[in-house]
């Protein structure tokens, strides 16, 4: 198991073998913390293996460290960033699980963990950049506070109802995406999308608890697309898909209130007749509200 972490400070390599023995449950000598360029003096026999490399920019030392997959105490990474956040007293950041090369944790001393986004130059000498932090970190003042709604992109919800209406379609004696129409196809991708909102609502809204009211439009002008969806299906296809959308719908109810638009209209500036000419998804906004209101 391999741990990857960023330093923003100077390498203090005696407290990190002190928060490796701890965090990984073995004597500081079956620790071994070595410059990546030292090949002769490491214990290449130590349990827990830290490889240290200095880097330019925001952080300033990375840290490589492997243990065996079978070792008893492996902590989370970011449990182990936060031991050695506190012990060092500066951040250390770790990649998140997003599929973004941007995308990391910041743990901090005093216990903050919050999302960050790291940059990385294309120079032959990397320079890495703190782009923006979720909250403030006290140590990194200059670092500017930006929620990463591009992880919330990324993120991945289940979407059982969507899953058994494409499992239908491919079992009508076809072979998966390649026996369906183009009709078929958008109303499996699009009832999906549209069913991955109704999830995160339900769920309080993963990754982070909140969600951009753009996205939240973006959503909305789906569900009107799939108005012209349904209508491009016939047969046994067009009651099934009726039927699974009218399941998503009854979810989107269920965590949305009534406000005839009130919300959109004063987030989004979006005129009020022009929402109560649209459709009655329109008229409902989640509760709670999981983006900032104005001025937060």
């Amino acid at each position: 198991m391999t741990y990857n972490l960023f330093l923003t400070g100077s390498l203090q390599r005696d407290s990190i073998t002190d928060v490796l023995a701890e965090q990984f449950g073995r004597p500081a000598d079956d620790v071994d913390v070595a410059d990546a360029d030292d090949y002769d003096s490491r214990n290449w026999d130590a349990t827990v293996s830290c490889t240290y490399e200095q880097v330019h920019g925001d952080v300033t030392w990375s840290l490589d460290i492997h243990v065996p997959d079978d070792l008893p105490a492996r902590p989370a990474e970011g449990r182990l960033a936060a031991a050695l956040a506190g012990k060092l007293g500066q951040p250390v950041l770790f990649a998140a699980a997003e599929p973004l090369p941007s995308a990391y944790w910041l743990a901090a001393p005093g216990g903050l963990l919050t999302r960050a986004r790291l940059y990385e130059s294309d120079d032959e000498d990397a320079t890495f950049t703190i782009d923006a932090v979720a909250q403030p970190v006290p140590e990194l003042p200059d670092v500017p506070v930006d929620r990463q709604a591009e992880v919330i992109r990324e993120y991945r919800v289940s979407t059982p109802v969507t899953d058994a209406f494409g499992a239908w379609l491919a079992g009508r004696g076809t072979s998966g995406s390649e026996g369906q129409s183009e009709a078929e196809w958008y109303a499996r991708t699009r009832l999906g999308a549209w069913e991955g909102l109704t999830v995160r609502m339900s769920t309080a809204w993963p990754p982070d608890g909140w969600y951009p009211v753009d996205f939240y439009q973006e959503d909305l002008d789906l569900r009107d697309q799939l108005v012209q969806t349904a209508a491009e299906l016939t047969g046994e296809t067009a009651a099934r898909f009726t039927e699974a959308l009218a399941r998503v719908d009854e979810l989107f109810r269920e965590h949305t209130v009534d406000d005839k638009g009130v919300a959109l209209s004063e987030t989004l500036g979006l005129p009020r007749l022009d929402l109560a000419l649209r459709n009655w998804w329109w008229q409902r906004r989640p509760d709670p509200m999981p983006w900032p209101l104005p001025g937060e």
